[in-house]
């Protein structure tokens, strides 16, 4: 009889034991829960509530996963205890392996409390582990797993039923958490795209002077983009031509400058008329051709490039990008492409404005040079007149006029040299050679060459290593 009573009064004090346990974990799961569902920033509220339940049941690592939009892994949002150090967003896992994925893919909570005969473990893929016990439970929403609950232990045997029901109680709240904290980030993004989109319609008419335009457009876009490189490009589909007129990554800032069409994602864009939405290039590489650095010299893992197009007719490139894998995704692209219809059509503008603006200039140019030609019968000065002229609406280093005779080529009046008679005398030796003049003689048609590097019929002259565009009118 005696034996009997010390085996119920034991009974007794483990069910005591229990339900104090099960009391204060209640407790537990109630102030996290109030926790989780007072902050509305998402990563906030993951990276708060992972800590309080890391420092409150004293686990040695609590981590909460997410499932990618794909739903073929598993992202670490928040980690507190002993993977703290790995940064949020940087470790994936499939939802085919490990624990983890298991409780992903399946739904269902899973205890290992001695991982080493668990087969689903994944073992050493975080160097050093301490882990003896793993518990994980799934975040649902509506009968769909959204992520998971991990936590682990140092100890063999660290959790009971008890310790399950707790984090899955603990799950069901961070679940509606983390709705609640999307509704509030897509009201809060929603609210601040109409704000950007109107703010971007409001400065684009503010200028029809296409440098202002784009630094307009690219602050406005950094506002509800993670922009760390940006750039517009103008397309010539006659010339073939990109013109890069906004380049800056990083904060360093490229020239404007032309290139053909050719290699290269906005290239791809203006041919095909279609965006392009990069979430990670390293893995959709093949899919592409080879990304032209710049800048920084960085390739960027996340990249997203719209056509500006003006009814049918593609008018120029938009792209964003980010050093961040991932930074992107179709609601964004979506923005992109209604902020682009206004950029395109604004750029429009700025170029037919600027055309005007260039006539007018010539027009006046060609009224002054004629005043200048009938002003003096001295032929030398008339040329350097007419290249003075020339600079009011053409942006050059150097320029020269030359004269054909039956010696061949010579220059007889030049500007922007540094030594001008070396360059007089080597021309007089070399370009009566030159394919360049010979073509233009024989067919009377001007000549552009966007990069004279690139070009075989082109002739070094000393004094002239600078030059890298060239035109050339008969």
């Amino acid at each position: 009889m005696e034996k009997h009573t010390k085996s119920v009064l034991r009974e007794l004090a483990t069910l005591n034991t229990l339900t104090e346990k099960r009391n204060f974990q209640l407790a537990l799961v109630n102030a996290v829960g109030r926790l989780a569902t007072s902050i509305l920033d998402l990563d906030e509220m993951m990276e708060e509530v992972t800590r309080a339940i890391q420092t409150s049941f004293n686990y040695y690592n609590v981590a909460l996963f997410l499932l990618d939009e794909n739903r073929h892994e598993v992202v670490m949002q928040a980690v507190a205890g002993g993977f703290e150090d790995i940064a949020p967003g940087s470790y994936r896992q499939s939802v085919d392996e490990g624990i983890i994925g298991w409780v992903a893919r399946t739904g269902q909570s899973l205890l290992a409390n001695d991982v080493s005969k668990e087969s689903r473990y994944v073992k050493g893929f975080l160097g050093e582990v301490l882990t003896r016990s793993e518990l994980c439970v799934p975040l649902k929403l509506d009968d769909e797993v959204i992520g998971t609950l991990d936590v682990q232990s140092i100890h063999l045997d660290a959790f009971d039923q008890a310790d399950i029901v707790a984090m899955e109680a603990l799950a069901a709240q961070i679940a509606a958490a983390i709705r609640n904290a999307r509704f509030y980030a897509e009201r809060e993004e929603r609210i601040a795209e109409l704000a950007a989109l109107n703010q971007i319609g409001q400065a684009i008419s503010s200028t029809l002077h296409l440098d202002e335009l784009a630094e307009l457009i690219h602050r406005e876009v950094s506002r509800i983009l993670d922009v760390a490189a940006f750039h517009i490009a103008l397309y010539d589909q006659e010339a073939g031509m990109m013109d890069y007129l906004f380049m800056i990554d990083e904060g360093i800032r490229e020239s404007r400058h032309s290139r053909p069409v050719g290699q290269g994602l906005s290239s791809l864009i203006v041919t095909t008329k279609k965006p392009i939405l990069i979430r990670n290039f390293e893995e959709e590489q093949d899919k592409y051709p080879p990304a032209i650095v710049w800048g920084t010299g960085k390739l960027p893992p996340s990249w997203m490039g719209i056509p500006l197009l003006v009814g049918d007719k593609v008018v120029g490139v938009m792209s964003v990008q980010s050093y961040r894998p991932h930074a992107y995704d179709e609601a964004d692209l979506e923005l992109l492409l209604t902020i682009g219809s206004q950029v395109a059509i604004a750029i429009e503008n700025a170029r037919l404005f600027a055309a005007e603006q260039t006539r007018r200039r010539q027009a006046e140019i060609l009224r002054d040079v004629s005043r200048v030609m009938g002003s003096t019968l001295d032929l030398e000065s008339v040329l350097h007149l007419i290249l003075e002229q020339l600079k009011r609406v053409l942006t050059y280093d150097t320029a020269s006029l030359l004269l054909f005779s039956a010696e061949g080529p010579a220059m007889i009046a030049l500007t922007g040299y540094e030594d001008e008679e070396m360059v007089i005398k080597e021309a007089a030796l070399r370009l009566g050679d030159s394919p360049i003049w010979q073509e233009m003689a024989a067919t009377r048609q001007p000549i552009v060459i966007p990069d004279v590097r690139q070009d075989e019929r082109w002739l070094w002259v000393p004094g002239a290593e600078h030059v890298r565009a060239w035109i050339g009118m008969p």
